[in-house]
């Protein structure tokens, strides 16, 4: 078992979480959020209590509630088993989905115009700003 004390920041505690059958397993580090400077965690690790809460046996939408409450500034105890269960291989490359590493690419949708407006159907009549995340 491993611990270390986090401060909640503007991304949490910088943990990308994933439902791993009953246990909730670190995927992934921010590099810019509170785990990665700290250098106690590391991908693969199981989650056994942030704070004062068990989190064994919580399911990813429980825990999601309880750091809601939890507000910036707050240090927690995070407590962690290490080498219990290996990271799915569908989630080992999940740092190519992370914003961070891959910003999202913005695009302007065409302002629609009297001169263009005809008996056709289109799917947006306004300027509006689309985010698409860029594929790899």
């Amino acid at each position: 078992m491993k611990q270390t004390k986090l401060t909640v920041g503007s991304l949490g505690l910088g943990l990308i979480i994933i439902q791993h059958g009953p246990y909730l397993q670190i995927a992934h580090l921010i590099k810019k959020g509170a785990a990665a400077p700290d250098g106690k965690l590391r991908p693969g690790d199981v989650l056994i209590s942030v704070g004062y809460a068990n989190v064994l046996g919580y399911t990813l939408q429980k825990f999601l509630k309880l750091l809601q409450h939890i507000t910036i500034g707050t240090e927690l105890q995070i407590q962690v088993y290490r080498d219990f269960i290996d990271i799915p291989q569908e989630w080992r490359e999940i740092y190519d989905l992370i914003p961070e590493k891959n910003p999202p690419v913005t695009f302007s949708t065409p302002k629609y115009t009297e001169q263009t407006k005809d008996d056709s159907v289109t799917s947006s009549d306004d300027n509006e700003d689309v985010v698409l995340e860029k594929k790899p």
